[in-house]
C-alpha cells in the first residue's frame, strides 16, 4: 500500500508539473538527440530500451537511418543539467516503415522505433510499461521536449482521445514540434502506464490535432 501511494503521489506530481527531473516517472521520459539537430522525445520502456517515433531517426529525405552511435538519450533533464545520458547501440525501426513515403507522411501506423542504449538508466525503475488493458480516453498526461521547452518537458494534463483512425488515435495533447515520440500516459492503481506515442500533427476542420500510435497496436513488436 505504501508503494502504491508513493507511485500515485509521483504521478500526481507529474500531472501538476511539479515532479523533479530525477523523480519517476519523469526520469523515464527523455530527449532523443540526433545528428540532424531535430528535437524529439522518447520513453524508457525497459532499463536500456527507448520507444520513440521512427521519423526522428532518419535523414530529411528518409533514405538513411542514423548510425546508432550518433543518437543519444538524455533523461532527467532540467535547468541544472542531465541526470543520465546514454548513447544508443542499436536502432530498430518497424520493418513496414517507409520514410520516403511522403504522400502518406511516412505511413504513420508504422512510425515507431526502439533504441537500445549502451547502459541501463537505473533511476527509471525499469521504465514505464505499456498498458495491457483497455485504453482510457480521458484523464491522460503527455510530456514532450518541444522546441519551446528544450530543457524541461512540457507536461499537459487531462489530455483526451477524441477519435480514431485505426490503428491511430486523435488526441488533444500538445502538438508542438519536438513532441514526436513523446508519451501519452495514464495511471492505474497508482502506477504510470504508457498508452500511446505522439506521431504527427494534422489538420481536421481547420484545427491542428495530434495523431498518436497506441502501444497496444505494437506491443508484441516492442516487447523488451
Amino acid at each position: 500500500m505504501r508503494r502504491i501511494r508513493g507511485l500515485l503521489a509521483a504521478f500526481l506530481c507529474l500531472m501538476a508539473g511539479q515532479a523533479a527531473a530525477t523523480d519517476y516517472p519523469r526520469v523515464a521520459i527523455g530527449k532523443v538527440i540526433t545528428p540532424s539537430g531535430a528535437v524529439c522525445t522518447g520513453t524508457l520502456i525497459a532499463p536500456a530500451t527507448v520507444l520513440t517515433a521512427a521519423h526522428c531517426l532518419v535523414n530529411r529525405s528518409g533514405t538513411r537511418v542514423f548510425r546508432p552511435i550518433t543518437v543519444h538519450f538524455a533523461a532527467g533533464l532540467d535547468e541544472d543539467g542531465v541526470d543520465a545520458y546514454a548513447k544508443s547501440v542499436e536502432i530498430a525501426l518497424s520493418p513496414d516503415y517507409d520514410a520516403t513515403d511522403k504522400e502518406n507522411h511516412g505511413n504513420f501506423a508504422h512510425d515507431w522505433a526502439v533504441l537500445t542504449l549502451e547502459a541501463p538508466i537505473d533511476a527509471a525503475r525499469g521504465g514505464i510499461p505499456p498498458i495491457t488493458g483497455p485504453v482510457p480516453d480521458a484523464g491522460l498526461v503527455s510530456a514532450a521536449y518541444s522546441r519551446a521547452a528544450r530543457v524541461e518537458p512540457r507536461i499537459q494534463t487531462d489530455c483526451r482521445i477524441i477519435g480514431e483512425d485505426e490503428p491511430l488515435v486523435i488526441h488533444t495533447c500538445p502538438v508542438e514540434p519536438g513532441a514526436s515520440g513523446g508519451p501519452i500516459l495514464t495511471s492505474l492503481d497508482g502506477d504510470a502506464f504508457l498508452v500511446a506515442i505522439h506521431i504527427a500533427t494534422v489538420q481536421v476542420n481547420g484545427e491542428s490535432v495530434g495523431l498518436a500510435l497506441p502501444v497496444k497496436a505494437i506491443r508484441a513488436a516492442i516487447q523488451p
